[in-house]
């Protein structure tokens, strides 16, 4: 995990489908589990997931590490776990404060810190493909339509269905086949796959008098099936044919839409074959099995309200409005164009040649895009590669040093308890930043901003070697060997006067190169909830029922 994440392939013990994969998401999605306390992590760090796209593994892995280190330790569990929200909080408090010193604020008008940011996300996703100018060429394409996405303060639509962003997956060779377009793209098997039509659609006057194209939005059934729809107990005369009197009700209601001036017909089911030909004679354009997923983006598009009832006449406020409709092909498929001068909604087209990839990118760039529209409400991001871990460990340590008598009295225990307690919490998120680098890696931590280093393993015997090395970097790579003052191996006990300080100041602003390793504050504070409510629980939980059968 993190900027050097390796890629995981997964098999079930029996064979079948191999899963590759550099995304928790996807991780999780394929492993099946029956171990009890493994369920539960995972379920835990799942929702999570599926809140934050992003920091599934490490939240995992700090709640195990701190499962295992507890079970190792002759401390009594229900005073750990109690313990262990309390620095959970002290780190919270921590990273949410103005003095925090791992942490700094994302310039959005610069756009080299932003395409950094987006770079630092897709690159620690070796499993994406995306390596040199074609990583920077991709991150651009996303940043560019994040920000193309995001209303204009003057927009008349106070508020949206969906992200405004539409990602359409196709396979094609070539990566850079992926782009943007503004507007909505949906299939549309009507017409032919090989040439794009022109299509020729009628219009209506709108409210402003503007000739444009009035769209209905059904989200039910067209295909006359009466005993799926209607869903309820009924009487049929005798010779009566129920599916043919409820065809015959959508048909009449398809005469009030060409009546209306409706030019575009979108049904999320299944139209029968009598109302497209309906449609067809009197100009009107259509296209059914939409599928649930597109109609949110269909109504930010249009701003159509969704047609639940095909037995009463749709009201003016029902329908919606759409400047112009392009047929367009996308690698032998035939698609629907629907553009909105207004509209903020984008199509977002994802392109590579192999299906497990396609996953693994769309997953990821949900992610990206998810991290970018936090960042518009907090702005701020820590230190990544490592380095936000060790300070964070050294905070806590000097925090729960210059606190001792008063934690060890609140929780009724004693100062080397509390200690204790500290120490496995600190070492912890330490091997969470020790992961986070190839394994034939050293690690080293600064005694003034408490950044984690590396070098290759027995590299050096004597630390005073590196000291004023301005080729060596830290995790993030905002310090270089100049900047600081001596080092201390992080597998080594910090002990000294010296190493009970911390004294860190804020970095300068500009001093922070847009080429900086970077993690998402909120992602981090919440995956750190996550991991340390679920291991508060495993531990203190004194027996699993597990059923075999």
């Amino acid at each position: 995990m993190g900027p050097h994440g390796k890629i995981k392939i997964i098999q079930n013990a029996t064979g079948g489908h191999i899963t590759r994969t550099t995304t928790s998401s996807r991780l999780f999605g394929a492993i099946s589990l029956s171990k009890p306390v493994l369920k539960l992590i995972v379920s835990s760090v799942q929702s999570h997931v599926e809140q934050y796209q992003d920091g599934g593994l490490m939240a995992c892995l700090f709640c195990l590490l701190l499962v295992e280190s507890s079970l190792d330790c002759d401390v009594n569990r229900s005073i750990l776990a109690d313990l262990y929200q309390v620095f959970y909080d002290i780190v919270d408090d921590y990273m949410n404060s103005d003095e925090c010193a791992c942490k700094y604020e994302l310039d959005f008008s610069n756009l080299e810190a932003m395409m950094a940011f987006v770079q630092n996300m897709y690159d620690s996703k070796p499993f994406c493909g995306l390596y040199g100018y074609q990583l920077e060429e991709f991150s651009r394409l996303i940043l560019q339509t994040f920000l193309q996405c995001i209303p204009d303060m003057a927009s008349s639509k106070a508020s949206f269905y969906t992200t405004r962003i539409y990602l359409l997956c196709v396979k094609h060779e070539d990566m850079n086949y992926s782009r943007n377009l503004n507007g909505l793209v949906i299939e549309y098997p009507e017409l032919s796959s090989h040439v794009e039509k022109k299509l020729s659609i009628k219009r209506s006057l709108d409210s402003a008098s503007c000739h444009r194209i009035k769209v209905a939005l059904v989200n039910c059934s067209m295909s006359g099936d009466a005993e799926s729809e209607l869903n309820a107990n009924y009487e049929v005369a005798t010779g009566v044919n129920p599916d043919m009197f409820y065809l015959e009700k959508i048909l009449s209601f398809c005469y009030q839409l060409v009546t209306l001036g409706t030019g575009l017909v979108i049904c999320q089911k299944v139209m029968h074959p009598q109302v497209k030909e309906y449609f067809r004679k009197e100009g009107v354009l259509f296209t059914d099995r939409l599928g649930a997923m597109p109609v949110p983006y269909v109504q930010d598009v249009t701003g159509a309200t969704p047609i639940g009832l095909l037995t009463e006449a749709p009201s003016d406020g029902m329908f919606g409005w759409i400047d112009h409709i392009e047929h367009v092909v996308i690698h032998d498929k035939s698609y629907l164009h629907l553009q909105e001068v207004d509209s903020c909604v984008i199509t977002l087209v994802l392109a590579t040649p192999d299906e497990d990839k396609l996953d693994e990118l769309k997953t990821t760039t949900l992610g990206v895009l998810r991290n970018l529209e936090r960042l518009i409400i907090q702005p701020e991001v820590l230190f990544g590669g490592g380095c936000w871990n060790t300070h964070v460990a050294s905070y806590l340590r000097h925090h729960v040093a210059q606190n001792l008598s008063a934690l060890a009295s609140t929780h009724d225990c004693s100062e080397s308890l509390v200690s204790t307690s500290a120490e496995i919490f600190a070492r912890c998120m330490e091997k969470i930043a020790m992961v986070t680098s190839p394994d034939s890696m050293d690690h080293l931590v600064d005694v003034s901003s408490h950044h984690v280093w590396r070098v290759t393993k027995g590299e050096i015997n004597d630390i005073s070697t590196i000291r004023h090395s301005a080729s060596l970097k830290c995790g993030c790579g905002l310090l270089n060997g100049t900047m600081v003052k001596d080092f201390q191996f992080l597998n080594e006990k910090l002990s000294g006067p010296k190493y009970k300080e911390f004294l860190v100041s804020k970095p300068n602003s500009e001093a922070i190169g847009c080429d900086i390793v970077s993690d998402s504050l909120s992602v981090v504070v919440n995956a750190l909830r996550i991991a340390v409510n679920t291991a508060s629980s495993i531990i203190t939980v004194g027996q699993f029922i597990h059923d075999t059968n």
